[in-house]
């Protein structure tokens, strides 16, 4: 998720980050959010600890959503250090809430994890015009048929059920909408 928010944010990315750190950002991201969840689900599911990547029951879900909620962390410590604007933590930080939320509710019933994903990025989408004083009607609509395909498309893979596609909207918007407009502070030097 948050690769594709700073894809996304790439207009303003260019504007108030020097073109090599920008670089370097998405590297990082690409690296924590994709690649190495990716590398470490492949390793668990040699190791047997997993029987399929799709992780079908919850109980398999355990262990790779707290190995990704901790490469979430990393990441937000390393973007946090850089000293980019908030919102770049904060989006980091929303997507950390909502997968330590998603891993919380999985020990007790099954939500979907994608739907919380794109429920963040609606979300995310959603407080933009408060954020940066600009037109995102069209993208919020555009984030709304991709949240739509994804959720038909888990349920017509017979993934979940209409009430865990739903949960996961909602946990993920809810989450990552009051993240991003929840009145962060930091020290000023």
């Amino acid at each position: 998720m948050p690769c594709h928010h700073c894809f996304f944010f790439n207009s303003y990315m260019q504007m108030i980050i020097p073109e090599k750190l920008r670089w370097i950002l998405l590297a990082l991201l690409f690296l924590t959010t994709a690649f190495m969840p990716f590398l470490s689900a492949i390793i668990m599911k040699r190791k047997g600890e997993i029987s399929t990547l799709e992780m079908e029951s919850r109980e398999e879900r355990q262990r790779p959503l707290f190995t990704v909620l901790m490469y979430y962390l990393i990441t937000i410590y390393f973007v946090h250090r850089i000293h980019l604007p908030l919102v770049f933590t904060k989006v980091l930080a929303g997507a950390a809430l909502v997968l330590a939320m998603v891993w919380i509710i999985n020990y007790f019933t099954k939500i979907s994890l994608h739907t919380s994903a794109a429920g963040g990025f609606v979300g995310f989408v959603f407080t933009l015009p408060y954020l940066l004083n600009g037109y995102f009607f069209y993208s919020l609509v555009a984030s709304l048929l991709l949240a739509g395909v994804i959720g038909s498309a888990r349920l017509v893979a017979g993934n979940h059920t209409l009430s865990q596609i739903y949960s996961g909207y909602a946990l993920g918007f809810a989450v990552m909408t009051a993240t991003m407009l929840f009145p962060f502070y930091t020290k000023s030097s």
